[in-house]
């Protein structure tokens, strides 16, 4: 099994794990999986997936380098500052709240700071971020890996009560 293989299998089966975990959540409420609320299980399972899923992503898309075979003015340029503001939006944004309530543990609803134009600012950041990566690399695989991972998890945060659950 070739290296660009291996991490996409690899990523998948973390993205599987945590889809199971979301899927038992909706269903049985009780024995809930995201947000986990406390460490946990739950809790480090979740990170370990998205951390997998992560740099599988990351490696997809370096060894997927040159795929798009196309060669747009200021790709480079472009996908960079795209990058960057990325990791920027992100890390305000996990700035604003802590890392505790960043991480999915139970917290107050915050609506100040960036957060008072976009309910998820993270994710903005992290597909920004990751879209600039694929843009400057010149390929779309592990953007694509990436945009499945954040949009999966999304819809999925329920706030009771003003605060997230």
């Amino acid at each position: 099994m070739g290296k660009s293989r291996f991490a996409i299998v690899t990523g998948l089966v973390a993205e599987g794990i945590i889809i199971c975990g979301l899927l038992i959540s909706i269903l049985v409420p009780n024995r809930r999986f995201w947000p986990p609320g406390e460490r946990s299980w739950a809790f480090r399972l979740y990170w370990l997936c998205g951390t997998v899923m992560t740099a599988s992503a990351a490696i997809v898309g370096y060894l997927d380098r040159g795929s798009l075979e196309t060669d747009l003015p200021g790709r480079f340029s472009l996908g960079s500052i795209l990058a960057a503001s990325g990791v920027a939006i992100s890390a305000r944004a996990g700035r604003d709240l802590n890392i505790a309530e960043s991480s999915g543990l139970e917290g107050r609803l915050f609506t100040g700071g960036i957060y008072q134009y976009t309910r998820n600012p993270q994710y903005v950041g992290i597909l920004t971020a990751l879209g600039g990566f694929s843009l400057s690399l010149n390929e779309v695989g592990s953007v694509c890996d990436s945009c499945r991972w954040e949009c999966n998890l999304d819809p999925l945060t329920p706030i009771r009560g003003g605060t997230v659950a």
